[in-house]
């Protein structure tokens, strides 16, 4: 099976495919910014136009697309005239589980990324799982061995504490390098020099029981644990690739000489810039779900210019910053609710799944959003009543009209 990536485009291919590319992003939390948007579109530039453009007018005109057409995710609902239904708004969710793909820029570039490819091509595993896994494994043996350029860290780690998570089963806690426990955190029993990194891997179902209704999200751990979320990948009943007859080995060799004898990493000019501008963005999102993800971004552009020739371009950046705008994407999916009981966490679950206050939802599309009634649901028929009816009562959603069918619809308050 081949690899899911995007093909380059060339001559009068190269603006209709960013266009495709931008309608195609636009839904992405992490990309609703116009700033955001235009970013995201240049790195498509960067990667995939041949030739890319490069001049002042030719960028104006990507940035033109931002602007004009940079329109909300959810179109408003449809009201028919001279009648008394109104039309469910079509469901446009940035993260569909079931058919999820990790970005395909987030790997390629360096040679994590080729021994990545290497190892899960043409099999039923998800890329991005195994890329997580060599980010644990050489981000463990460089640690303290490797800083940004232009460090101003004072310990920089590049530890990864990771959470791998999926629907289907078969699918250190803190920077710190020394810990104590109950009353021995008086340092008279302590363990020294303790350097973890952490690699957990969970159903979707055991990784919400795990943390939900526990506070994870506001204690400050989860911001410490890095998300990979992934699906199998179809193999159209492909045997899996004989590693024998692929270059894993010869990769893996030039991987492990790095790490022994790691290059002194440098940065352009033009990824300082890019880097900070990222920063400065981080800073005016929700805190909640932005928490660390700036020092994994650093993380993430170091190793990926430790194995690509010791330089911090402009492009390993933006390829960190899809990197960590998909990361703040999943914690705003599947980050566990901290809600005290059962039935607030469902109220908070049937809230989320309103993305504007213009958005329009039936009972029926509520309950298989939530997965009432199925196997794998969590909440019964009636807890879902309860809930819904303890949100028209509260005001926080309210009746929009009735459907075709003379259902009831529903939509959120305006915050």
């Amino acid at each position: 099976m081949s690899r899911r990536v995007q093909k380059p485009v060339s001559g009068d291919n190269r603006f209709p495919a960013i266009v495709r590319y931008f309608l195609m992003s636009r839904d992405t939390p992490a990309l609703k910014s116009p700033e955001s948007m235009k970013e995201h579109l240049r790195l498509f530039n960067e990667l995939y136009c041949i030739p890319k453009y490069e001049t002042a007018v030719e960028l104006s005109k990507i940035d033109a697309l931002v602007d004009e057409k940079h329109l909300p995710a959810q179109a408003p609902a449809q009201v028919s005239i001279g009648s008394t239904y109104v039309e469910e708004t079509p469901s446009t969710k940035s993260l569909n589980e079931e058919e999820y793909r990790f970005p395909a820029e987030c790997l390629e570039g360096d040679r994590l990324c080729d021994l990545t490819h290497e190892l899960t091509d043409g099999t039923f595993i998800p890329p991005q799982f195994a890329h997580a896994d060599l980010q644990v494994w050489t981000g463990h043996a460089l640690d303290g061995r490797i800083e940004p350029p232009d460090s101003s860290f004072l310990d920089f780690s590049t530890r990864f504490y990771v959470n791998k998570f999926s629907y289907h089963p078969h699918l250190t806690f803190f920077e710190k390098h020394e810990h104590g426990t109950g009353s021995f955190k008086n340092k008279k029993f302590v363990a020294t020099n303790v350097r973890l990194s952490t690699n957990a891997c969970f159903t979707l179902n055991t990784f919400t029981d795990s943390y939900q209704g526990r506070g994870a999200g506001g204690s400050g751990f989860l911001s410490r644990v890095l998300l990979v979320f992934g699906t199998k990948i179809p193999t159209n009943g492909q045997p899996w690739p004989d590693y024998k007859q692929t270059k894993a080995r010869m990769i893996a060799d030039e991987i492990a000489d790095l790490i022994s004898s790691p290059p002194s990493l440098s940065i352009t000019t033009e990824a300082r810039k890019l880097s900070s501008d990222f920063q400065k963005w981080l800073e005016k999102e929700d805190q909640h779900f932005t928490g660390r993800v700036g020092y994994y971004f650093n993380k993430d552009a170091l190793l990926r210019a430790t194995f690509s020739g010791g330089v911090v371009t402009a492009e390993v950046v933006r390829r960190s910053i899809r990197w960590a705008q998909e990361q703040i994407n999943l914690r705003k999916r599947f980050w566990p609710i901290d809600a005290a009981t059962p039935q607030g966490i469902l109220e908070f679950k049937i809230l989320s799944q309103f993305e504007t206050s213009e958005t329009l939802l039936t009972d029926r599309t509520l309950q298989q959003a939530l997965h009432i009634g199925k196997r794998d649901g969590k909440f019964s028929a009636q807890a879902y009543n309860w809930a819904r009816e303890a949100l028209l009562k509260s005001g926080q959603i309210e009746r929009a009209g009735s459907n075709r069918n003379g259902n009831p619809v529903y939509k959120r308050r305006p915050q």
